[in-house]
């Protein structure tokens, strides 16, 4: 054969293969392309729905937001958000919500001591009746049925017409669930906890976990909470004169807004405490009153009652006991709503709060200034009984195997409802859905603090369907404390850094959650004109003297190579007496706001 035509013949097959490949390298950096511009815009969406609960948290009225149906509020707005975000960013804003759900098989919010899960499932659908009564239509049409048609409603400006369901002759609708025609749809599904079950010495009981160290510890059929607390590698007892020496018990004061008796908005600052709820409250030297101050701005006094009544409001402190071989404490009551003449010692204390306080002898009562908050020093009172129940009653082997068990058993806890929720939203679906592998790494991250995990799939990308996950953590917010979230102040500094900076002036002299540090914004409704912006008001918690706090340069910029100081230069500059305080303080407020059972101090 000529060699002209073995070229015309390999031009022939190669040039085809060749414009083949080509073709096909041109789908797969498309392919590509498309995968990462979707990742960037399911990263941004998600970081832009956990930004959203997080402002949402942070509001002015922490105590409403504990709520559990606040709770449920926040993360429902967020989920708007984040579908909202994406429709816009992938270009199709103004469509139908369902449009964008149909490749979001699940989403999960790690709170601090359980998850929700937003997901499809099946739901009845139901129907208001003039009488206000919810009831269920029923699945198919049967004999003596007829036809109704749902009226029509409004879905994300849309008016969607209603659907067709049954009701019977005689009486038309049931109230029977099992019978009621349902619906695939997405919800977000009751709130789980972090649970394992552990069973020692023939007993069983019940765990719950949270992101931090706090536990409860449920009887075995989960019914009663036996006790809760936060678990200490270590621990000791505590002495009280000790933790006054120590400067455990606070003098804790920040800058407030709040209207004079002309309307018109001012700032000050005053010494405050927490209250036995674990609530703010503000003490006025000049009245020698403690007040409270709402979303209005108004400050309202405390108003005078007797001990016992049911407005009586108290600062709380807990005394080791001196019986019953060390198992139990005492607490012990200040009144608050009265008139007290100055910042006195040893101000009256009362016991046993229900249902009657009994005047208590100040002779064991230390010696603590009213306006001293006992957070901290409460917080290591309480740790200390409940790891010593915990030793007596498990064992100090099993406590530890506690604390060590929680991230394994948090994320398999966490992987076994997800891989439910998506496997079944897989066989009602024409998509297959599959729970992607996450990643150590990830998982380090989303349980660090309050988070939030995305799934989007089965979206076209070229030569392949999408499937993917995103995840986005809260780092400002009232819902969880972590070493990280906590700021400091040195003697003399215009600025607040990170734990070991060294270029920290001075020593240590304040502490607090990174959110009380940001800029603070007021409205001043007695402004004249009528632009907003100029009503406005700003002002910060935290300042040295006259001068503004600010965030270190340093910290900013080399978050995670800033200078540190070696173990005894923050020993020298009192960084880690005060990450200790300050973190207990926190934990125990939020501890407080958490808490399930009582005080189980008679409980052995």
């Amino acid at each position: 054969m000529k060699l002209q035509n073995l070229i015309i013949i390999f031009i022939v097959i190669i040039i085809p293969i060749i414009l083949i490949f080509s073709y096909y390298l041109d789908l797969e950096a498309n392919t590509i392309s498309m995968q990462t511009d979707y990742d960037e815009k399911l990263m941004e969406s998600t970081k832009e729905a956990i930004e959203a609960f997080s402002i949402n948290t942070t509001e002015w009225n922490r105590e409403y937001n504990a709520f559990a149906n606040v709770k449920k509020r926040n993360v429902m707005n967020s989920i708007n958000t984040f579908t909202t975000s994406l429709q816009n960013k992938l270009g199709i804003g103004g469509s139908s919500k369902e449009r964008i759900l149909n490749y979001i098989p699940a989403m999960v919010y790690i709170m601090y001591d359980g998850y929700y899960i937003y997901t499809p499932t099946y739901m009845p659908e139901t129907y208001v009746d003039e009488q206000g009564k919810q009831i269920f239509y029923y699945e198919n049409a049967q004999s003596g049925y007829q036809e109704v048609t749902e009226p029509t409603q409004t879905i994300n400006h849309e008016i969607v017409p209603g659907e067709v369901m049954y009701i019977a002759n005689s009486g038309g609708t049931t109230t029977n669930i099992a019978d009621a025609k349902k619906t695939y749809k997405h919800i977000l599904k009751a709130f789980v906890p972090y649970t394992k079950k552990y069973e020692r010495y023939g007993n069983q009981y019940i765990v719950n976990y949270s992101l931090d160290n706090f536990v409860r510890i449920y009887n075995n059929d989960y019914g009663n909470v036996i006790k809760e607390g936060y678990i200490l590698e270590d621990y000791s007892r505590p002495n009280i004169e000790e933790f006054i020496d120590s400067g455990m018990i606070e003098e804790l004061e920040e800058i407030v807004a709040y209207k004079d008796s002309n309307g018109n908005m001012v700032t000050k600052k005053f010494n405050y405490i927490y209250n036995s709820n674990g609530e703010k409250r503000y003490y006025d030297s000049t009245f020698n009153r403690y007040f409270t101050v709402g979303k209005d701005y108004v400050r309202r006094q405390l108003i005078d009652a007797n001990v016992g009544d049911p407005t009586a409001e108290y600062k709380k402190v807990l005394i080791p006991a001196r019986r019953n071989g060390d198992t139990e404490y005492e607490t012990c009551y200040q009144l608050l709503n009265t008139t007290h003449a100055g910042i006195t010692r040893d101000y009256n204390w009362y016991v046993d709060i229900e249902p009657n306080l009994e005047y208590r002898d100040t002779v064991d009562i230390p010696e603590i200034f009213l306006n001293e908050d006992c957070s901290v020093y409460n917080y290591y009172v309480e740790a200390y009984y409940f790891n010593n129940w915990l030793d007596n009653t498990l064992g100090p082997n099993e406590r530890l195997n506690i604390l060590n068990d929680k991230k394994s058993n948090v994320i398999e806890n966490i992987n076994n409802n997800l891989n439910l929720s998506i496997t079944n939203y897989s066989a009602n679906s024409n998509i297959d859905f599959k729970l992607p592998k996450i990643t150590e790494e990830d998982w380090e991250q989303a349980l660090s603090n309050i988070s939030l995990i995305t799934f989007f799939q089965g979206v076209k990308t070229g030569l392949k369907k999408y499937n993917n996950y995103a995840i986005a953590t809260s780092t400002e917010n009232n819902e969880f404390v972590g070493e990280d979230a906590i700021y400091y102040m040195g003697n003399g500094d215009d600025y607040y850094h990170r734990y070991g900076c060294s270029d920290i002036v001075g020593r240590v002299s304040g502490a607090y959650k990174n959110i009380d540090y940001k800029l603070q914004t007021y409205y001043n409704e007695n402004d004249n004109d009528n632009d907003e912006n100029d009503n406005r008001g700003y002002y910060y918690k935290h300042k040295n003297g006259n001068n503004l706090l600010k965030e270190c340069f340093n910290c900013i910029v080399n978050r995670n190579k800033f200078n540190m100081l070696n173990e005894s230069g923050l020993n020298t500059k009192g960084y880690k007496e005060a990450k200790e305080k300050a973190l207990a303080r926190e934990r125990y407020i939020l501890m407080e706001k958490t808490k399930i059972s009582e005080n189980n101090n008679n409980n052995n």
